[in-house]
């Protein structure tokens, strides 16, 4: 498989690329209702539900991380 960013050769089981480390996955499935969407998404395309990235949960780097996730209650909900 070859890498869409820098065209390297990787195996066909690999997850990212080996060459620029940039994910060879090009779409991402809503664990809610399975539709595919695009890499990079913040919001499913089919029902809504909001992908939160690793940057937005340690965004706020004046509140230890545990604290800034009580506050996105309404997020983390759905994990629960």
């Amino acid at each position: 498989m070859k890498c869409p960013h820098c065209q390297t050769e990787n195996s066909e089981k690999a997850k990212f690329c080996r060459g620029c480390g940039q994910p060879l996955q090009t779409e991402v499935i809503c664990d809610r209702c399975q539709h595919k969407n695009v890499i990079g998404s913040r919001f499913c395309e089919q029902c809504g539900r909001h992908y939160v990235t690793y940057q937005e949960a340690y965004s706020s780097y004046w509140l230890p991380s545990y604290i800034y996730l009580l506050f996105r209650a309404e997020i983390l909900a759905e994990y629960i």
